[in-house]
């Protein structure tokens, strides 16, 4: 019998870029590959005590369930690295090597990307009125500024950054995430912590 990650899966669009297959939207699903569901966290002060115990959890933009179908869920650190998989069968979450080379190789290096990143309009970025960091999402791929949540708040959350989860971690096996700005057209690669952040995919 399939699980609900398996029979989701055509609700995702995709894109190929020099050679991979990325989903354009962030990735929504409330169990692991193998049924098991994830437990849902709201409320700042919930979210928080997890940096003094780790667990695989999600959550909605704001708390919200109605941002779902934009912004995807919000999954903590402990989720990505669950030997259960959040990735529906034939994906996996897209790597720290798999984001840089997008980046690097194929989108004309990080002082740039950003903006072939971004979804193009304002309906989910902030550009404070500045053409030159408008999204082109000549990518493909939609980025949108979804913010994160971030200790015992929800950071940014009206457009003035994108986050994404790194399924892999740096050399240490340290998480890492990749970041987007709405007044610039870098993309960052950082050390995160114990955050909520959104997922991408990537056909294996």
């Amino acid at each position: 019998m399939p699980s609900t990650n398996d029979t989701i899966i055509a609700s995702y669009p995709s894109v190929t870029i020099c050679g991979k297959t990325w989903m354009t939207k962030n990735l929504d699903v409330i169990t692991f590959s193998n049924g098991d569901t994830i437990e849902r966290i709201s409320g700042n002060d919930n979210w928080g005590l997890m940096y003094i115990q780790p667990k695989a959890a999600y959550c909605s933009f704001n708390d919200d369930t109605t941002y779902d179908a934009v912004y995807g869920k919000y999954y903590s650190w402990a989720a990505v690295t669950d030997p259960r998989g959040l990735a529906p069968a034939g994906w996996h979450i897209a790597t720290l090597a798999e984001w840089t080379y997008l980046v690097d190789s194929c989108l004309g290096g990080r002082d740039i990307a950003g903006r072939e990143l971004k979804e193009a309009g304002s309906a989910h970025w902030d550009f404070a009125g500045v053409p030159k960091y408008e999204g082109t999402n000549s990518s493909g791929l939609t980025c949108l500024g979804g913010g994160c949540r971030e200790g015992t708040a929800f950071l940014n959350p009206t457009g003035f950054t994108g986050n994404w989860w790194c399924g892999t971690g740096d050399a240490n096996g340290h998480p890492y995430m990749m970041r987007l700005y709405h007044i610039s057209n870098d993309v960052v690669f950082a050390a995160a912590g114990n955050d909520g952040l959104p997922i991408r995919c990537v056909k294996d």
